[in-house]
C-alpha cells in the first residue's frame, strides 16, 4: 500500500513538472536530446553519408571602419552564416506553435569560418553568440567581429581593402561555402569621415593546393573607399561620374 501511494505521488509530481515547463523549455530539451552527447560536434549530415558536403551560405555586413591606414583597415562586421541541420527540426504544433528557438552556439556544430589573413580576426568581446534554429532545420548564426584586412592605395587616391573568409579546415567537399543573397551588405554602414563607399563586392573562389586534390573555398570581399573632395561650399564631393578604379 505504501509503495503504491509513493508511486502515485511520484507520478503526480512528474506530471506537475512537465505541465510546468514552458513550450520553449520542452523544445530545448527535445532538441538537445536529438543532438546527443557527441552529435553536437559532428557535421550535420545524414547517417552513413560522410562524404556529403554541408551547404553554407555566407554573408558579411559592414558596420564601421574603425581604423584606416595605408596598408590595412580594421572593420567592425557581422559575419552571417546560414546552413541546415536535420537534427534541429520539429513540428511547431507540438510545441505551442514555436517555429524558432535561440540555442547556445557551443552545443552544436558551427562552421569554422575565419579570415585567411593570419591573426587578423578579433571576435567581439561579448557573451557567446547564440544561434537561431528554425523548425525547418535552417540555422542562422550572426557573429559580431572585427576584421583587419590588407589595403592598397589606388592611383586615384581611393583605398581598396580585401578581407577574405573561408573554412579553416574543411575542404569544399565537406563544407560548400556560397554567397548569400546579400553577400556584402553596407546598408548599416556608419559613414567614415572624409571617405565614402564606392564599391562593395564579393566573389566565391575555389583554390587547389599542391598537397591536396580537393578544392578549398573562400569568399573574397572588395571594399573601395573614395576620398571625398571639398567643393566650393566646403562640403565633401565624391569622385566625378565616369572615373574608374584600378583593381
Amino acid at each position: 500500500m505504501k509503495n503504491s501511494l509513493a508511486l502515485l505521488l511520484l507520478l503526480a509530481a512528474s506530471t506537475c513538472l512537465v505541465q510546468g515547463q514552458s513550450d520553449e523549455d520542452r523544445l530545448a530539451s527535445y532538441l538537445l536530446r536529438r543532438l546527443g552527447k557527441t552529435g553536437s560536434i559532428a557535421r550535420p549530415i545524414a547517417p552513413g553519408n560522410g562524404s556529403q558536403a554541408v551547404d553554407l551560405s555566407l554573408g558579411l555586413s559592414l558596420l564601421r571602419v574603425a581604423s584606416l591606414k595605408e596598408s590595412s583597415a580594421e572593420m567592425d562586421v557581422w559575419i552571417q552564416m546560414f546552413w541546415k541541420d536535420p537534427r534541429l527540426s520539429w513540428d511547431p504544433a507540438e510545441f505551442g506553435g514555436l517555429s524558432q528557438i535561440a540555442l547556445p552556439s557551443n552545443l552544436l556544430w558551427i562552421p569554422d569560418v575565419r579570415p585567411f589573413h593570419a591573426g587578423n580576426y578579433i571576435p567581439d568581446r561579448v557573451s557567446p553568440v547564440r544561434v537561431v534554429a528554425m523548425s525547418s532545420s535552417d540555422v542562422i548564426y550572426v557573429l559580431p567581429a572585427r576584421l583587419r584586412a590588407p589595403c592598397d592605395r589606388l592611383r586615384n587616391k581611393s583605398m581598396s581593402c580585401r578581407p577574405v573568409l573561408g573554412s579553416w579546415v574543411y575542404s569544399g567537399l565537406l563544407l560548400n561555402a556560397t554567397l548569400s543573397s546579400s553577400p556584402f551588405n553596407i546598408a548599416d554602414f556608419e559613414p567614415l569621415a572624409g571617405w565614402e563607399v564606392a564599391r562593395a563586392t564579393a566573389k566565391r573562389v575555389e583554390t587547389y593546393y599542391d598537397c591536396c586534390p580537393e578544392p578549398y573555398i573562400s569568399i573574397k570581399y572588395s571594399l573601395v573607399l573614395d576620398k571625398k573632395r571639398k567643393g566650393k561650399d566646403g562640403k565633401g564631393k565624391g569622385r566625378p561620374r565616369g572615373e574608374e578604379d584600378d583593381d
